[in-house]
């Protein structure tokens, strides 16, 4: 398990696989979600954001709000999750990152259909096989974002019904005797125990 960050880029870094350079002018290509309040919030420049630009945005909140913590005084906003595929598993479609990404940021409280005041997250699919979701969890407000409890044990469910769904698993008969369930590994990078 990792532990929460105060500022995005080395998680961004950690999901990139290099280190991010502020001179580094290119467009970062491989965002294949991020929070529904972004659309309105850059009215659409972020298509054409840098690694650099996507982390001081993630940082924005922590900067506006810096005494803001969680329920245990905590001042570590970033949140890191990894999910990575069984090796067994299909390889998703460029359409089933997106899905994939969403479904997560839901289940670990991120966002919400029937809250529009959610906190700053972004998904990147960089490596084969991996899916990054960083988040501040600070909201607009300055409040925390609520999760639910247990987190790892809500994202586990998650990541077997994505798999299902999405038919990520393999073929028994394929694969001879498998001791898990292939599909998504559970995310777990930046959890508390």
């Amino acid at each position: 398990m990792w532990p929460r960050t105060l500022h995005a880029g080395e998680p961004l870094e950690d999901a990139l696989g290099h280190p991010i350079a502020p001179e580094d002018e290119r467009v970062l290509r491989s965002v294949v979600a991020h929070w529904d309040g972004l659309g309105s919030y850059t009215l659409g420049e972020h298509r054409h954001w840098t690694a650099a630009q996507w982390a001081e945005h993630l940082d924005d909140p922590t900067l506006e709000h810096p005494f803001a913590a969680d329920e245990h005084g905590i001042r570590s906003p970033l949140l890191h999750l990894t999910a990575e595929l069984h090796p067994a598993a299909r390889d998703p479609t460029r359409a089933d990152w997106p899905e994939i990404a969403r479904r997560f940021a839901r289940n670990a409280g991120l966002t919400s259909p029937v809250d529009d005041q959610t906190c700053r997250w972004v998904a990147v699919h960089s490596r084969p096989r991996r899916l990054d979701l960083i988040a501040n969890l600070i909201r607009p407000d300055g409040t925390w974002q609520p999760q639910p409890h247990p987190l790892l044990r809500h994202l586990v469910a998650e990541g077997r019904r994505i798999a299902t769904k999405l038919g990520l698993r393999p073929n028994r008969a394929t694969t001879g005797a498998l001791t898990t369930a292939p599909g998504l590994v559970t995310p777990t990078r930046g959890l508390r125990r």
